[in-house]
């Protein structure tokens, strides 16, 4: 029954969007909706939206994507973008390629609403290619997420390590053949269908020339790798430090430089941002999640199917994979153990569950690339849903094996 609420809930969305009602305010009538099904009371309600949208991860996310859409803008109107696909061109010779760099590289970072750092660039080179949005979204939103399904940055990774109690690196041995797959995905789905990519080769002296510049021109990716990873510090604070680097070194009178950041906020992403974050909210504070597992597991059905229903029903519901991996993994070890820990289990289960994040409309990188290119649900889902099929099958390959 509570299965169904659920997906009564998700229908209910999904008609709004169809619909084109705003993103942000379908999701808040769905949180109403989700509260309503669940018999929620009022102040509970209440409670869970004043906690989500006075949270500090709330409050961070927001500023976060704020200083990523003004860094964006302020490395399109300096010319460093241009510069950038300019001289990836001079080094790949495939603009095709040189296209997904900057996502895929990007993804290496596990930052809330990451795919918008490398949107401003996937937009200059697919302009180039006449992409149409969908196209765009698809290539930056896809090749964002290669990597998450082993690199050890991520959340939903350590959080697996600690749930069912072996190192990280024994996850990371079973789970990279998946980044692989997705890779060969994005080629087949992405990339393939593009036609004339190739650029000319202008020899040996131009492709240091472009090696030298495309390092100069994108500063502001090697500043948070190395403010991240290597000094480990928070998101906002080394996002904070390089908008103040950049404004101060605009070169541009400061009337400008305050046009370019007041241009740089949207109400429309901030509604979306908050929306987001309350709607996961009520859905954990109605204990409609935790209803599930319990039901699946009391069934006596085959193990594969709760290691693909549940994750990809909390990966599809919230958008977030640490999330399916906190709220699943401890009630699917019974699954795991079968009889002894098998780590092919826990890799279907967290494949199946990052599935359910990567065709989630609630996925805030999903959300936030869309809203950029300011493409369509029908557009993106046509080369979305064969790339995760892809990976799925890959999953269940190894799986089997």
């Amino acid at each position: 029954m509570e299965l169904l609420k659920l997906l009564f809930i998700l229908i209910i969305i999904a008609i709004l969007l169809w619909r084109k009602l705003d993103i942000g305010i379908s999701l808040l009538i769905g949180a109403i909706a989700l509260a309503v099904t669940f018999q929620m009371p009022v102040i509970t309600f209440l409670n869970s939206v004043f906690l989500a949208s006075i949270d500090a991860k709330t409050i961070e996310i927001v500023i976060a994507v704020f200083f990523i859409l003004l860094m964006g803008k302020l490395m399109k109107d300096s010319g460093s973008l241009e510069k950038m696909t300019a001289s990836l061109e001079g080094l790949i010779r495939d603009r095709r390629i040189a296209m997904v760099i900057p996502p895929a590289f990007i993804g290496l970072l596990p930052a809330p609403g990451g795919a918008m750092l490398s949107a401003p660039m996937v937009e200059e080179t697919g302009s180039r290619l006449n992409l149409n949005p969908a196209q765009k979204t698809y290539i930056n939103y896809w090749f964002r997420h290669l990597w998450e399904y082993w690199w050890p940055l991520y959340p939903g990774l350590i959080v697996a390590a600690a749930v069912i109690d072996v190192p990280i690196t024994r996850l990371i041995s079973m789970q990279y053949p998946i980044s692989i797959a997705a890779i060969f995905a994005g080629i087949i789905f992405g990339l393939l269908p593009i036609k004339n990519g190739k650029t000319k080769d202008n020899g040996s002296k131009d492709f240091w020339k472009s090696f030298k510049q495309l390092n100069y021109s994108v500063w502001q990716l090697w500043f948070i790798l190395i403010g991240l990873i290597i000094l480990k510090i928070k998101v906002l604070m080394v996002l904070s430090a390089m908008i103040l680097i950049m404004i101060l070194t605009y070169k541009a009178p400061w009337s400008k430089r305050f046009d370019i950041i007041k241009q740089s906020f949207s109400w429309k992403i901030t509604l979306l941002l908050f929306a987001v974050m309350i709607f996961k909210q009520v859905l954990m504070d109605s204990s409609a999640v935790q209803s599930i597992p319990e039901m699946l597991e009391t069934s006596g059905i085959s193990p594969l199917i709760p290691l693909f229903v549940l994750p990809f029903a909390l990966g599809i519901l919230t958008g977030v994979n640490q999330t399916y991996v906190a709220v699943s993994f401890p009630l699917l070890l019974p699954f795991f153990h079968h009889p002894a820990l098998d780590l092919k289990m826990v890799m279907f289960a967290y494949v199946t569950g990052f599935a359910g994040v990567m065709l989630s409309p609630v996925h805030l990188c999903l959300l936030l690339t869309k809203e950029y290119y300011r493409a369509d649900w029908n557009g993106i889902y046509r080369q979305l849903l064969p790339s995760v099929s892809l990976v799925l099958l890959a999953a269940y390959l190894l799986l089997i094996i």
